[in-house]
């Protein structure tokens, strides 16, 4: 497989800190990692860039595990929310870059959250991606049945914060620089304001094991008084006040020809996130099965492996049942040229290797 090739389809997974303006507070929030400082779990990063068969498709979930009182157990039940950023939802007419990236300097929260999980040792090995986007993104969550879930104290922290989140409309996401090699982010920019990009569909009603998710749902948990919210998408017109005062990258206008800046070294793709020694509950948690699986999945060749650059930030049993998606290699229509030379060369699979993503099942009552 070609550079190009390689830069025009990708996925990473990794783990990663957000970083935004509170619409109420307008204090500064971060999410991921140990924000909140007694949170045990991160927050993940599914980012990814397909164009296979001229599709033009591109992927944003954020995914974090909660857990909530066993309705069924004595154990806590654990299974993922996601957060959803869609591509109609970058703002690519507004005065700032829809999405672009920095190498500037990190804030101490960032930093702190980083380098006590062991990810890295300076924030020079950091990198910002900018989200400026003209509707929030929205929160998908399993449902509850007759009675709401019940998070534990820190879990509610989360998930307060997520809902926070995902109301702003300007945020910042910090990731470890070697995962996205400054080539694929060029393009991945670009792509987003001038490409005619869409989303991978979405069917909610597969989700958790057949019995379905839903959007915006947060009276689905019991959160504390003054915090819980009714069901639907967050109200567009809340604006978060713009912090992002640091300068970015910017792509909107490159001139026809344009070469993207080579990567200053090889992406690893073997490097590995340390995790921070915790102890946490045993928790319920079962796989999914390929069954009931959302309209992104389709059948999955066994002797298939992703061909994305993929960190191994959580055990092997939890990554089963969280797997991101993967995306085909397949020569197909370029975006702007690119010259890296980094890239490592690769043989296409024998397969096409489509989206797998796994939900962990929510035990009846």
């Amino acid at each position: 497989m070609s550079d190009r090739e390689s830069d025009e389809n990708w996925l990473v997974s990794e783990p990663v800190m957000a970083q935004w303006h509170d619409n109420d507070s307008r204090k500064p929030r971060y999410l991921g990692f140990s924000s909140p400082a007694s949170w045990r779990s991160h927050l993940v990063l599914n980012l990814g860039l397909d164009m296979l068969n001229s599709k033009r498709e591109a992927l944003f979930w954020f995914r974090l595990p909660i857990r909530v009182k066993s309705k069924s157990a004595k154990r806590p039940t654990k299974f993922y929310v996601y957060f959803i950023v869609e591509l109609d939802m970058f703002d690519v007419k507004g005065e700032d870059q829809a999405l672009s990236f920095s190498l500037l300097s990190v804030p101490p929260a960032v930093q702190l959250g980083f380098k006590s999980s062991n990810i890295c040792q300076s924030d020079d090995e950091l990198i910002r991606l900018r989200f400026n986007l003209k509707k929030p993104g929205f929160v998908v969550m399993p449902k509850a049945g007759d009675s709401p879930f019940e998070p534990s104290a820190v879990n509610q922290e989360v998930l307060l914060a997520l809902k926070s989140l995902s109301e702003a409309t300007k945020f910042s996401v910090y990731v470890h620089r070697k995962s996205l090699p400054t080539n694929r982010l060029e393009t991945l920019c670009w792509m987003v304001q001038h490409g005619n990009l869409q989303s991978r569909p979405r069917e909610l009603n597969t989700l958790y094991h057949g019995k379905g998710g839903e959007v915006n749902a947060w009276q689905n948990f019991i959160l504390p008084p003054g915090q819980t919210a009714v069901a639907g998408p967050s109200d567009v017109n809340k604006q978060a006040d713009s912090f992002f005062e640091q300068k970015s990258f910017s792509f909107a206008g490159p001139p026809e020809g344009a070469k993207a800046a080579p990567v200053t070294g090889p992406p690893s793709e073997e490097t590995q996130v340390v995790q921070a020694k915790t102890k946490e509950p045993a928790v319920v948690e079962v796989a999914e099965t390929t069954e009931h699986l959302p309209a992104i999945v389709e059948s999955i060749e066994k002797e298939d492996h992703p061909q994305a650059v993929q960190r191994d930030e959580a055990p092997a049993a939890e990554r089963h049942a969280s797997i991101p998606p993967a995306y085909n290699q397949t020569v197909s229509p370029a975006p702007p040229p690119s010259t890296s030379e980094s890239a490592t060369e690769q043989r296409p699979p024998t397969r096409a290797t489509l989206y797998q993503t796994l939900c962990p099942a929510i035990p009846k009552a």
